[in-house]
């Protein structure tokens, strides 16, 4: 069984994803805006978004017809502790 957090991380292992986590961090954006930020279409960033919003990295909010997108920057501090927590446990059991 994966850790929860796996999911976080397997998101991140793409690029463009990491420069979406960025953009969305800093201000909620609709699909067309991360589009034309990125200069990449519509359709490949739907597919990236679909990727981060299930491993939950994305919380998605329906004005009328679009949707805004945001980063849920709680889930990613959490999945950056685990590891962080993970590697100071990988320290105390590494023999010299």
């Amino acid at each position: 069984m994966k850790k929860p957090h796996i999911a976080v991380f397997e998101a991140l292992s793409h690029p463009l994803r990491i420069k979406m986590v960025e953009l969305l961090g800093r201000k909620e954006r609709r699909m067309e805006e991360l589009s034309e930020k990125l200069a990449i279409n519509q359709s490949s960033i739907s597919h990236h978004l679909v990727v981060l919003r299930e491993a939950r990295l994305l919380l998605t909010e329906r004005r009328g017809k679009p949707a805004y997108h945001r980063l849920d920057k709680k889930l990613l501090q959490a999945a950056l502790d685990d590891l962080a927590r993970t590697a100071r446990l990988g320290e105390e059991t590494e023999e010299d």
